[in-house]
């Protein structure tokens, strides 16, 4: 995927959640944290001086439980 993206340098890793709604409570789907934190924990990311933009409540929550220090609504 980062080949794809064209930009294989700037990019670290991709994370992706593949659970769908009848997954449990402690899996990566948002509003868990659990994506994030291991992001964070495996990139060195200070969340709570980080950004996250979504356009689901979901994502803000997800934010939200992360302690990400700004978080940003858009419409798609």
């Amino acid at each position: 995927m980062i080949k794809l993206l064209g930009c294989p340098k700037s990019l670290k890793a991709i994370y992706a959640n593949s659970c769908g709604p009848d997954a449990q409570l402690n899996s990566w789907r948002k509003p868990s944290p659990r994506m994030i934190l291991q992001a964070a924990q495996d990139l060195y990311i200070d969340t709570r001086q980080s950004v996250m933009i979504g356009d689901r409540i979901s994502d803000i929550l997800c934010g939200y439980n992360a302690e990400v220090k700004s978080l940003v609504h858009v419409l798609t």
